[in-house]
């Protein structure tokens, strides 16, 4: 759990385990060189919902797929919900230490030395054509500046992880089981 309402009965939980192939553009083809009404930065519901408008869109976009494929509740996160998880020093430590708790993979590490793949992509579309590449660019979070960036939607050397919400006792905490996120 990263967030939880003021009534504690509602939320948004972490997924157990992220992509890990580090090697995962935003999206595919041709499909970088359009948009699709991804721009919602604080419900990557919403940016879900207009990826999924898009004929065979679980192999055009390759992380929100992942997402998708733990289950109907899980979806990946526009920039500041990504941002609560990964920036927030409190937030992550804390999510870290759930994560090792039940024998999940931790948060890709924040700041020090390049490891390689320290990045997270968001939903979120940023809206910014690159003149060079001919393509536009989505929002990530790169965790050795811990910094939010836009890039270029073929930029592979990305991970995902999902979110999910719960409220009111519906959850897919509620469901979950660790063969779901594999």
């Amino acid at each position: 759990v990263f967030e939880v309402s003021a009534d504690g009965r509602s939320g948004k939980i972490v997924s157990m385990t992220h992509s890990g192939d580090n090697n995962m553009p935003w999206a595919v083809g041709a499909e970088q060189k359009k948009t699709v009404g991804a721009t919602d930065k604080y419900d990557g519901r919403k940016n879900m919902e207009a990826v999924r408008k898009v004929s065979g869109w679980r192999t055009l976009y390759p992380g929100f797929a992942w997402c998708a494929n733990l289950g109907p509740d899980w979806y990946l996160p526009a920039i500041e919900e990504l941002k609560i998880f990964t920036l927030n020093e409190k937030v992550y430590n804390a999510v870290n230490a759930t994560l090792q708790q039940h024998n999940g993979t931790p948060l890709l590490r924040r700041g020090g030395e390049y490891s390689g793949g320290a990045w997270y992509w968001s939903s979120t579309e940023s809206g910014f054509w690159d003149k060079t590449l001919k393509q536009y660019e989505a929002w990530h979070v790169a965790l050795k500046s811990m910094n939010e960036f836009a890039g270029y939607k073929s930029y592979p050397y990305r991970n995902v992880r999902a979110i999910a919400r719960f409220e009111g006792g519906n959850t897919a905490a509620s469901s979950y089981t660790p063969s779901a996120q594999t």
